[in-house]
């Protein structure tokens, strides 16, 4: 069997040396696109762009995700709207994802949480 050694990289690294985690045997990394929707000069991630460029140029497969704030189907579908025009263009290796644990979700119901899963 073999393990890929990978990193979960977003705005709250800085600037990362992405040919120094690359020399550590690092594979892949999965990076924060965006978060939210509605404003883009602060919902897509600070570093999103040059991580997923510099990454790339170290020699990582790169994947994306997504951090969603919704609490409706509704909005959950247009964060994913806005999460596909931010990695338009891009080649990822890896499926993209979404990251649900912000407080918002805190006093959603299983149920709420799910229609805001399945809106997405």
């Amino acid at each position: 069997m073999t393990i890929y050694q990978g990193v979960d990289a977003s705005s709250y690294q800085g600037t990362i040396d992405w040919r120094r985690v690359r020399s550590f045997h690092t594979d892949f990394a999965i990076l924060r696109a965006t978060m939210g929707w509605g404003k883009p000069e602060v919902q897509i991630d600070r570093q999103f762009h040059r991580n997923i460029h510099d990454a790339t140029e170290a020699g990582l497969l790169t994947g994306a995700y997504h951090t969603t704030l919704a609490t409706s189907p509704d909005a959950a579908h247009r964060e994913a709207e806005f999460f596909i025009n931010t990695i338009r263009g891009y080649k990822l290796a890896y499926p993209t994802a979404i990251d649900v644990g912000d407080r918002s979700h805190r006093y959603l119901s299983n149920q709420k949480l799910d229609g805001v899963i399945r809106g997405w």
